[in-house]
């Protein structure tokens, strides 16, 4: 049993590493029986080859992982997880129903079930059978058609339960459907509750085993196999259910170089279109599944247009960054010229967020949602020099999102989490940005590095960099001579966008996150007021015990951000038009809260597309 639980806990992980071990067996098979041929080192020059090859490959796959079966089949499990667990409590729901009626205790019905709930059942049925009816039309498997008539016999069942009250007569799939509180209600169709009870133990039984965790290890080896079709959740069941949810309308766009893209129009209420374009790992068919921006949208009235990137989903083409980018521009011209919208927002979730920094120049607005550099960035950040000079030599080509985003004179956004877990903060779209406007030349990879150098030469600088770097000073809160001294509350006060001081000394890339911290204050000056009046506050608190220790440690440090803002900002001027900055706190993938909600749409409202 302890085999079987690790296999379920790590069962990606597994399925990539027999992936890899049986790639890399059959490569150093092959490359062991050419080197009789073509001599040892023969084939070792073809191996080096065929590894530079594979290595491209892989990098492709983590850079557009959308684009592949394996991550397509990870989302469609996760879909069919979603809709199975719901359609089951629907069904327990409907069982209870049966009994209370075979009982003739009606009233404990209304006692135990919403009405609301009680309505939600046949629409959720009804949704199902609609899709499957959808995929009779495709191609359908054994199992799917099993299910859609299970539906459809059930639909009849409940219509065949007649239902008496002292009010009206109705039928069990009519109350159902508009339920309501009728008293005194009997029925003499025993027979036929009967039969509704037994379809629908049947169809829980069907369902559920779609869901249910492995038992065995020959269970577990039939779940890998990824050309098995799920019985709901698949690319086109969830394509017809967002169709028949938001009555939206399927458009084929002609990219380019002639590349057929997939793209999906969801009519709102105004002539204000959103473009929303997809994370890296994103299909607009589980849009609605990953987060709840089209909802968002549409409850303000905007159109919506989704779409799968090149070689996702049914778009045509293979994947890279400036094909997306150019075919972004093609879907933006249909919304513009086709549906004729009067404002064109762009909304560039992750990867998307390069395709809305080309959009920009054209768009009202721009929401580039914590967004990257660049990938190869990412790859400095979170892996090292190798893996980054990796990328760079055999990974997929780049844009540039920085300098496009910067000459927009438009409406901008730049939603960013500074503890991102995906995207690092040095190589967020932010970052590169502030150290672009800041050194006025293109600052990216391991040149970054160069500004350690040439900051760290600055006494002022040197001496904040090395004052956080005494993290013995911030172990505890508080001085036990002086407790109204709070040092990391003093820290975490001399903030700037979203970052403060006590953060910083404790991250790997210090003297680069404190460089991007007083570059900031450049960039967005007003920052820079913020700080010199928390110094002040700082300053007030620590005069009156200015011989603890962790006076003089605070002191120290107001002293050198006095200095370093008198000397790098001195006649200074703010030209640029770098954006708002959305300071985010929820992660890169998941919804945004409330409170961060509140201020986007304050963002929308003054760019003019809400009231």
């Amino acid at each position: 049993m302890k085999v079987l639980t690790f296999f379920k806990e790590n069962k990606d992980k597994i399925i990539l590493g027999v992936i890899v071990f049986w790639l890399l067996s059959i490569i150093f098979s092959i490359f062991y029986l050419i080197s009789y041929i073509v001599t040892g080192y023969g084939s070792l020059f073809l191996f080096l080859i065929s590894l530079g090859f594979l290595i491209h490959f892989c990098t492709r796959v983590a850079t557009f992982p959308g684009a592949y079966c394996l991550w397509r089949r990870t989302m469609e499990k996760s879909a069919l997880q979603s809709i199975a667990t719901n359609t089951c409590k629907k069904l327990e729901i409907l069982n209870a129903i049966l009994l209370a009626i075979q009982d003739e205790d009606f009233q404990s019905i209304y006692d135990r079930i919403s009405l609301n709930t009680m309505q939600g059942i046949p629409k959720h049925f009804e949704r199902i059978m609609r899709n499957l009816e959808y995929m009779r039309t495709m191609k359908i498997n054994e199992e799917q058609l099993k299910t859609l008539n299970l539906f459809n016999n059930l639909h009849h069942a409940l219509q065949d339960i007649k239902v008496t009250s002292k009010s009206c007569d109705f039928n069990l799939y009519g109350f159902l459907s508009n339920p309501k509180v009728y008293r005194n209600t009997t029925t003499e169709c025993k027979e036929e509750v009967q039969i509704a009870l037994n379809l629908v133990n049947t169809l829980y039984d069907v369902i559920r085993k779609t869901i249910k965790e492995p038992e065995t290890f020959k269970e577990f080896v039939g779940s890998l196999n990824i050309r098995k079709s799920v019985l709901f959740g698949s690319l086109s069941y969830m394509r017809n259910d967002i169709i028949d949810k938001l009555k939206a309308e399927q458009i084929w766009i002609t990219s380019f170089d002639g590349c057929k893209i997939d793209c999906l129009w969801v009519p709102g209420s105004s002539s204000t279109t959103m473009l929303y374009c997809n994370p890296n790992g994103g299909l607009y068919e589980f849009t609605c599944l990953q987060n709840e921006w089209v909802d968002y949208y549409l409850d303000l009235g905007f159109n919506v247009m989704l779409w799968n990137y090149r070689g996702y989903g049914r778009s045509q083409g293979f994947p890279d960054m400036p094909s997306i980018v150019a075919d972004g521009e093609k879907v933006f011209e249909y919304i513009r010229d086709v549906k004729n919208s009067e404002k064109i927002a762009v909304h560039g979730q992750s990867l998307g967020g390069s395709v809305a920094a080309r959009l920009s120049k054209c768009a009202n607005f721009v929401f580039a949602d914590r967004t990257f550099r660049g990938l190869s960035d990412v790859a400095l950040f979170n892996y090292g020099k190798i893996p980054y000079h990796i990328y760079k030599l055999l990974g997929p080509s780049e844009t540039d999102p920085v300098k496009e985003f910067i000459a927009s004179n438009n409406y901008k956004v730049i939603g960013c989490d500074c503890e991102d877990a995906m995207i690092p903060h040095i190589s967020s779209l932010k970052a590169g940005i502030v150290f672009t406007l800041k050194h006025q030349c293109e600052i990216s990879g391991t040149n970054i590095y160069s500004l350690v150098n040439s900051y760290k030469s600055e006494k002022a600088f040197n001496n904040l960099f090395v004052s956080l770097s005494q993290n013995q000073f911030l172990k505890s809160c508080r001085d036990e001579e002086s407790p109204e001294i709070d040092v990391v509350g003093a820290l975490c006060n001399l903030e700037v966008q979203g970052r403060n001081l006590y953060k910083i000394s404790k991250k790997s890339e210090m003297e680069l996150e404190l460089i991007l911290w007083i570059d900031m204050a450049y960039v967005w000056p007003e920052n820079k007021k913020s700080i010199l009046t928390a110094v002040e506050d700082i300053e007030k608190l620590i005069e009156d015990a200015s011989d603890s220790i962790q006076a003089k440690y605070l002191n120290s440090i107001c002293k050198n951000l006095k200095e370093i803002f008198s000397e790098n900002f001195e006649g200074e001027e703010k030209n640029e038009n770098p954006g708002f900055i959305l300071n985010l706190n929820c992660g890169h993938n998941a919804t945004l809260t409330p409170y961060e909600l509140y201020y986007y749409r304050l963002h929308l409202k003054s760019a003019g597309l809400i009231k």
